[in-house]
């Protein structure tokens, strides 16, 4: 009949609007993703670079229970974190062949052309916390040494931070550059020209992103007086500040390890 006819037509379409995602434009619900538009939606869409994916299966009772916290945090992240859900029962390509998933709820990130474990816990706090956190900066400028235990650490036991301090680091001035006509803030320019600025702080710069989920990463500014900072990191005559700059790693109460050399290992931040 013309009514059934009806009813089905605007099931199609209530069907297409819950299903369609535009590309170009941040995400603030929950995305479905599926074989034909995983890729073109999360490793390819400029407008959403940062995303979290839950991989998932409609019998299990914890996938079922992480659904609304998903839908608030999606809408609360929204232009800084893109989450996404993947129905394993019927995506089996996706779970088992690019990312043998083994168990449900699976929650992955993506970002920088990686997929990695999402590591935090799954309420609603852990996720906004993890998703404002990887959509800022990922190397804080420290203009206070005096302060940095409180930036980095928070004061958290255990915690452990990594800071770079290259003496020879500088903010040129240039013609309007594209740091400039970004629209980061001005903390956020000021970072970006300094890690640029040495190699020491560019690699640092790219470690620090690489492993921004997992810790917390630092900028001496230039500026501080090194006798500042050898007195707030408790360094002494057998554990000098290295003349050429350094990279550390910080924890309240426990000596500074100083990371030198003109090449840094990476690994040495996954510890």
């Amino acid at each position: 009949t013309a009514f059934s006819t009806l009813l089905l037509s605007t099931a199609l379409l209530l069907a297409s609007l819950t299903t369609a995602a535009p590309i170009g434009t941040p995400h603030s619900t929950v995305i479905p993703l599926t074989t034909k538009t995983f890729d073109s939606l999360v490793t390819t869409d400029s407008a959403n670079t940062l995303w979290l994916l839950k991989f998932y299966a409609p019998w299990c009772g914890h996938c079922v229970a992480l659904s609304p916290i998903l839908d608030q945090a999606a809408s609360h992240l929204a232009g800084k974190l893109s989450i996404g859900k993947i129905d394993c029962t019927i995506e089996k390509k996706i779970c088992k062949g690019k990312f043998d998933v083994r168990g449900y709820p699976t929650l992955k990130y993506y970002r920088d052309g990686e997929f990695s474990d999402y590591p935090l816990g799954r309420d609603l706090d852990s996720i906004v916390s993890f998703g404002e956190k990887m959509s800022q900066s990922a190397v804080k400028v420290v203009k206070d040494v005096a302060r940095v235990y409180e930036i980095l650490v928070g004061g958290a036991n255990g915690a452990v931070a990594y800071v770079v301090y290259d003496p020879k680091e500088e903010t040129e001035e240039e013609e309007e550059s594209g740091i400039d006509k970004s629209g980061a803030t001005e903390d956020e320019k000021e970072a970006t020209k300094l890690l640029q600025s040495t190699e020491r702080t560019r690699v640092f710069g790219q470690v620090a992103r690489k492993y921004q989920a997992q810790g917390s990463f630092g900028l001496l500014s230039p500026s501080i007086d090194k006798a500042n900072i050898a007195k707030v990191l408790g360094v002494g005559e057998t554990n000098k500040i290295p003349d050429a700059g350094f990279i550390a790693r910080i924890e309240e109460d426990v000596p500074t390890k100083f990371l030198t050399g003109d090449v840094i290992n990476t690994e040495a931040f996954a510890e």
